[in-house]
């Protein structure tokens, strides 16, 4: 690492100093927001807000979208998301407190946002816990040491998985794995386990809209079954392909 990288980490982290934008950035990683809704879920004055976002579209991690008469802000990209979500668990040091982290929370009562929703562009809830599992159980991806530690380890395709994908359209950018994970455990706030995030966990979210399994609800982060996961699981939709799928994580 040279002066320069080190440089660049400094200025980034300074974006990170103050508890307000870091709240702005983690509401932002689940969906796009207006000021008005990052004010009711930061709880800080809307002028603050205001000016935390000027700073935030200044560097170059947040956009401004327009959806009818308001501006809704989003990340520039996913892995802002992903990099808070891996700040939070530096610090676990030992295998002990690692196992106890990966415990996360009780499960939630019995709602919609539990079964499924979206974590920013990738499944979570029952049904996201239920996929990684499934992927995992049946061998399709393995987790992977890529040096981001134990608590979000990275998924490979194995060969076995890229022979069973390739019925599924699963389609993945190439820039995707310039600038973002192929695949890791992303931990889940309403059930026990993790479920997969990266560029894979994103585009199987994204076939499962396609063929019909899941229906996004406008404006809302919950997901709704409309589809039979496990027949997509056991190769229940029309035949499709996987594209630009690596045999190992994006660093």
């Amino acid at each position: 690492m040279d002066h320069a990288d080190e440089q660049t980490i400094a200025e980034r982290a300074l974006l990170l100093s103050d508890p307000s934008r870091v709240a702005i950035l983690s509401a932002l990683s689940n969906e796009p927001l207006t000021v008005s809704e990052l004010t009711a879920r930061v709880g800080a004055p809307q002028p603050r807000i205001s000016s935390h976002i000027a700073i935030l579209r200044e560097a170059g991690w947040i956009e401004a979208e327009s959806d009818g008469r308001q501006r809704r802000y989003r990340l520039i990209s996913p892995s802002i998301g992903d990099a808070l979500r891996t700040l939070t668990n530096i610090g676990s040091s030992s295998t002990a407190a690692s196992k106890k982290s990966r415990q996360y929370r009780k499960p939630l009562p019995d709602q919609p946002l539990r079964h499924a929703r979206s974590c920013y562009d990738h499944l979570a809830g029952v049904a996201g816990v239920a996929v990684c599992d499934a992927f995992l159980k049946r061998g399709w991806i393995e987790p992977i040491v890529d040096g981001r530690g134990t608590f979000q380890p990275g998924y490979a395709l194995t060969d076995l998985g890229r022979t069973e994908l390739s019925g599924r359209d699963i389609v993945i950018a190439v820039d995707e794995l310039h600038r973002r994970r192929f695949a890791y455990a992303c931990p889940d706030w309403t059930e026990p386990g993790v479920h997969i995030g990266g560029a894979l966990g994103a585009a199987i979210l994204q076939r499962l809209v396609e063929v019909g399994v899941i229906t996004r609800i406008p404006g809302d982060r919950t997901l709704q079954m409309s589809g039979d996961l496990e027949a997509w699981l056991d190769g229940g939709t029309p035949p499709i392909s996987v594209h630009s799928a690596p045999t190992q994580a994006a660093n």
